[in-house]
């Protein structure tokens, strides 16, 4: 018989490569291989793994490498958050809002797309928030080149940029220090 592990004092050692299996028909293991932790779930993809208990939400907290980075799932919060670590969507992957995915986000081809199939015409991309007077900026080629909404003075700024279109479909339009304005 092989020896897969011992008692030291109060603690079970499993040497490495020795998996302990769950489930009447070894379903799942566990196992450290001498470099990893190794969790081997069942073959299914309808298979759940499932942390915690549903009513009876517990803190999780999975460490980076640094001290004070890490990623926390904070039920009473109900906030997934992280602190130090950053979240990497790659290329050609999705970041989705809605039930239906109604908004899909994605970086493909050097090109952010924001994509909306799931709305109408009868919905809004709503910026900032009424009330508060945010400024917002949008960056050209540098930054000497923005478009810029001065929330808290209404004005919608061009500057070190001209319009493409007519000036006359813009309303009025007057040159100010370097600044294109343009009043509606």
């Amino acid at each position: 018989m092989k020896r897969i592990g011992y008692i030291d004092g109060r603690r079970i050692k499993f040497l490495d490569n020795y998996r302990q299996y769950f489930g009447a028909g070894d379903d799942a293991y566990i196992m450290w291989d001498g470099t990893n932790w190794v969790f081997k779930g069942p073959d299914s993809l309808s298979a759940f793994i499932e942390w915690g208990e549903s009513g009876i939400g517990h803190n999780q907290i999975w460490y980076a490498n640094e001290a004070g980075a890490y990623m926390m799932f904070d039920p009473n919060a109900q906030r997934l958050g992280f602190n130090g670590v950053d979240l990497r969507i790659h290329n050609d992957d999705y970041l989705q809002f809605g039930d239906d995915a109604a908004v899909t986000i994605r970086f493909q081809g050097g090109h952010l797309h924001i994509l909306s199939p799931g709305l109408t015409d009868a919905h809004f991309f709503m910026w900032g928030e009424s009330g508060v007077g945010q400024n917002h900026i949008w960056y050209s080629h540098d930054v000497a080149n923005y478009m810029h909404i001065d929330g808290p003075s209404s004005r919608f700024l061009l500057v070190g940029m001209l319009p493409a279109a007519d000036p006359g479909n813009l309303g009025q339009l007057w040159h100010n220090a370097g600044d294109v304005q343009v009043s509606i």
